[in-house]
């Protein structure tokens, strides 16, 4: 099982190395023409521990430095020990869930390979209306700690910088500014809407 969690972690930071897109091409514009009132929630985030629902409009792969300086975040909190179940085959993924009894957001998004099994945080609401542009930032729970059967995910970009110093995350980048998270080149654009 260690084994399996450190080449899940290991292909996580080859993959954020370069960019990663973690919307599939034709998963964005299926809804993105919809109203925000009508649509169906297909992807949800956290924002300051309450649901929202998001629509992905176009993935800018390889962003420039500006463009990630100037975008809010994303945090992609994926679920390592899930991961690890069927990164050797896509098609094994099913429905998962944890010891808790909570199941994560993306259960499975096997086009967001290989973080197939997370949540996402967004660090805010877009300043004005409902669309913004955001910086996808990669964390892994710590297994131990997202395999208690008293978990609760972070729900919150604040509780994020807590969690790391617990020791709630596992450190996926060990030679980066922050061993607990890998800012990838990708940001973003969609927009947010409460869920219903």
């Amino acid at each position: 099982m260690k084994t399996t969690i450190v080449v899940a972690v290991v292909a996580i930071v080859a993959i954020a190395a370069v960019g990663v897109i973690l919307v599939a091409p034709n998963a964005f514009s299926q809804h993105a023409s919809t109203s925000t009132t009508t649509q169906q929630c297909l992807q949800k985030a956290y924002v300051n521990g309450k649901l929202y629902c998001f629509t992905v409009e176009r993935p800018i792969a390889n962003a420039s430095q500006a463009l990630i300086a100037s975008s809010q975040v994303m945090y992609v909190m994926t679920y390592p020990q899930l991961n690890s179940q069927c990164s050797g085959n896509l098609t094994t993924c099913k429905v998962q869930m944890l010891p808790s009894g909570y199941m994560p957001q993306c259960d499975p998004c096997v086009q967001e390979a290989p973080f197939v099994y997370h949540d996402h945080i967004l660090s805010g609401l877009p300043a004005s209306g409902y669309n913004g542009t955001w910086a996808i930032v990669v964390v892994a729970y710590s297994p131990p700690f997202s395999s208690q059967a008293g978990f609760k995910p972070i729900n919150s970009s604040q509780a994020i910088a807590a969690g790391e110093s617990a020791g709630d995350f596992a450190r996926i980048n060990p030679n980066g500014p922050n061993p607990y998270e890998i800012h990838t080149k990708t940001v973003l654009e969609f927009s947010v809407y409460p869920a219903s």
